[in-house]
């Protein structure tokens, strides 16, 4: 939901249509940390370093993101705005794949 809502919100043909794609985007960020970071909590046995890792991870996207998009828009301008989706459909098949994997894909 959150790369699909920032890959919409170029294309949008209102103020309002892109607010919206813009919340959408925040509701699937929203949705997805607590139970991430409970995932990760649970993966990692309860460990502060593992735990100190994957907050490093998600500032560490926090602060590269603005950067990505700077290029993309930079070279496409807000009609390329669906490349910025790429980024959460790539991490969307890799957590797939590890959970297939591993046999826990509900």
């Amino acid at each position: 939901m959150a790369g699909t809502g920032i890959g919409l919100s170029g294309l949008a043909a209102s103020y309002p249509l892109t607010w919206l794609a813009i919340a959408l985007s925040g509701v699937g960020v929203a949705a997805f940390h607590p139970e991430a970071t409970r995932a990760a909590r649970t993966a990692s046995g309860n460990s502060q370093q593992a735990m100190s890792i994957f907050s490093v991870g998600g500032n560490a996207g926090f602060a590269i993101g603005p950067l990505f998009v700077a290029a993309v828009l930079a070279v496409t301008g807000t009609r390329g705005t669906p490349v910025l989706a790429l980024p959460a459909l790539i991490t969307g098949v890799a957590v797939y794949a590890v959970l297939r994997h591993g046999g826990h894909i509900a």
